[in-house]
């Protein structure tokens, strides 16, 4: 009898002892594989501020380079096809490309910047609109008509005398100016982000500032021809600040990420947000809190997946269901990154073609651009 007990203890480490190992080795390999991208770049000093796909499947980024606007158009095979730095000091922040030029939008030393580029890297024109008040980002949108709607705005974390407000601007792909027009108010407004639907209403991540309080986080409505149709305050706690940061239309629902202040071991943090508005009236549907120590700044549908939103530190991808804001787990991109403290600071997310996601930004202070698989997702 012992000796049978023996064998059979023999025979179950025999067995056992090789399935605990492969499963500890499949855990790290896939430990390992979440922080891996399918495809990452950086160059050189700055941030990449926005990313969109090209006609012909590439990759088009633009931002700030040493200090200068810069555009880049990445091909299919991983090559920059065409590349395009302005002498001139600031940032594009926005970007819009089909097979013959890329236009851009962005601010230079306080003036709304507009550009178009060639594919051969030209500049084809550029326009310096001057507004009322400082310019610190531009977010662009095109028309049905095939017209473009700018809007320019001082960052909301900009600290500067005086009010600051949104200027508006119209133009077409040749560069003439259809209209220009200001909305300015007794307090300061800032719009960092911009959507549109398909009867041309823009829609705005609105953030108000009242001289020295804090400031406060909404959204706003406008019809084609900029009437406001609404705006709408989120409930915001006068002890915190909070602000608006990215705005999404999709499919007859708005949704809107940012950050608000919370306490974190008695010393004030940002938390970042999604919330759902009804497009109709701007009521919020419901609001959702994702990452301490962030700052949502972009959002977007991942087909198949969820609400997905972009979170500033460590460029940690915070998803949730749509329809009631239920958290969806995340997607981490770097192994032991905090947010607390971080040189990588994500600013743009689009869904490419292949259904991955397509972010930019900066790490370790240079202009970052990378593909990410959607499969690893932590649960919380």
């Amino acid at each position: 009898m012992l000796r049978r007990l023996k064998m059979n203890r023999r025979l179950l480490i025999r067995i056992v002892f090789p399935v605990l190992v492969f499963s500890l080795l499949t855990a790290c390999n896939k430990d390992e594989n979440r922080y891996v991208f399918i495809w990452d770049q950086t160059f050189g000093p700055g941030s990449a501020l926005d990313v969109a796909m090209a006609a012909d499947s590439g990759i088009v980024v633009c931002g700030t380079s040493s200090g200068k606007p810069f555009l880049k158009k990445i091909t299919r095979g991983r090559v920059v096809g065409t590349d395009c730095t302005m002498e001139r000091a600031g940032s594009f922040t926005s970007c819009w490309s089909d097979t013959a030029s890329f236009v851009v939008a962005g601010s230079s030393q306080g003036s709304l910047l507009l550009a178009k580029i060639d594919k051969m890297g030209e500049l084809v024109w550029d326009t310096l609109i001057d507004g009322s008040f400082y310019i610190d980002v531009a977010s662009m949108a095109r028309r049905n008509d095939d017209t473009f709607v700018v809007v320019g705005s001082a960052r909301v974390d900009s600290l500067r005398d005086g009010v600051s407000g949104l200027l508006f601007v119209g133009f077409d792909i040749d560069g003439k100016i259809i209209f220009t027009e200001e909305l300015v108010e007794t307090t300061s407004i800032f719009a960092e982000g911009m959507a549109m639907d398909g009867n041309g209403n823009i829609y705005l991540p609105m953030t108000r500032r009242w001289g020295d309080d804090n400031p406060t986080a909404g959204a706003a409505k406008f019809s084609a021809e900029l009437h406001k149709i609404w705006e709408s305050e989120l409930y915001n706690n006068p002890n915190y600040g909070a602000a608006s940061m990215d705005i999404e239309y999709d499919d007859g629902m708005l949704y809107m990420t940012g950050r608000t202040e919370t306490l974190r071991k008695e010393e004030v943090v940002n938390n970042s947000f999604v919330v759902a508005l009804n497009p109709s009236s701007g009521v919020d549907i419901w609001k959702s809190y994702r990452e301490k120590s962030n700052t949502g700044v972009d959002v977007t549908i991942v087909p198949d997946l969820g609400l997905l939103v972009l979170n500033r530190n460590c460029f940690v991808a915070s998803l949730a269901d749509p329809v009631d804001g239920t958290d969806m787990g995340k997607i981490r991109m770097f192994n032991g990154c905090d947010s607390y403290s971080t040189t990588e600071i994500g600013a743009s997310v689009k869904v490419y073609y292949d259904q991955s996601l397509l972010i930019g930004g900066a790490r370790g202070g240079s202009i970052f651009v990378a593909l990410k698989g959607t499969d690893l997702i932590d649960e919380f």
